[in-house]
């Protein structure tokens, strides 16, 4: 077994840099100007060219946006840039994206069942219209909508939830999964059962939430997944490869 990391081994991961960075911009706010790089790189201890290969890491993320001429603004964070390091981290370590289909679940149970205490109007709304739109596109079989309508459902099933953190790393983890989400479509096409299945399935877990019932809930999103893994095992198929 390999030996617990001490505490020095830990810190001598933290990049000094970007933890100083880091500091400076959690004291501002979205829209707020850095200071310029001189002053910055002074107030760090740190080269101009180090403070600028950490500044362009926070501006790949979507933390920081420059503006030619005027200076470098903190920006509100947009899972979009989130799901961008993480697909770069994953392409990298070469990770097998079903692999991360546990996390989702995660997400979205505690997203249900956070969502069940809270009951926000908007995304019961969403996922209600969401869940209409699925059934018209199950009556005509038409898989592409449905797929449209069913990413639709989660992203407002994600923003049940009232938890801004939960749907921030929701809605990143769906990003990243949007190819396994194309092959999803296929798998549906291919399913005996009728696609009305699957429409049940999400008008349950509204139901539980906007009913106020969080374990309920949290038992439709494990029922949702569970169902849908089934149905795709019936036809030989992996029920969520890439």
């Amino acid at each position: 077994m390999q030996p617990a990391r001490d505490a020095e081994q830990l810190t001598d991961d933290v990049d000094p840099i970007a933890e100083g960075l880091s500091t400076i911009i959690k004291s501002l706010k979205p829209g707020d100007r850095l200071p310029p790089e001189r002053e910055l790189a002074t107030r760090l201890g740190v080269s101009r060219t180090a403070l600028r290969d950490r500044l362009q890491q926070a501006e790949a993320l979507g933390v920081l946006r420059r503006r030619v001429g005027s200076g470098t603004y903190v920006e509100r964070i947009d899972p979009n840039g989130l799901a961008t390091g993480l697909q770069l981290a994953i392409d990298a370590s070469q990770m097998d994206l079903s692999s991360l289909h546990s996390v989702r679940v995660a997400l979205e149970r505690q997203a249900a069942f956070e969502g069940a205490h809270h009951r926000p109007p908007t995304p019961l709304a969403e996922m209600a219209d969401a869940t209409s739109l699925m059934r018209s596109a199950a009556a005509d079989r038409d898989m592409a909508r449905m797929a449209d309508a069913d990413a639709l459902f989660h992203r407002a099933l994600m923003d049940s939830s009232a938890n801004t953190a939960l749907a921030f790393f929701g809605h990143a983890m769906a990003k990243v999964r949007r190819d396994a989400m194309r092959n999803r479509t296929k798998q549906l096409s291919l399913i005996d059962r009728t696609p009305m299945f699957i429409v049940e399935l999400h008008y349950a877990i509204h139901d539980a939430i906007s009913s106020g019932n969080p374990e309920g809930a949290a038992h439709a999103v494990d029922s949702h997944f569970a169902e849908f893994s089934q149905a795709v095992v019936e036809i030989g198929q992996h029920p969520y490869a890439e």
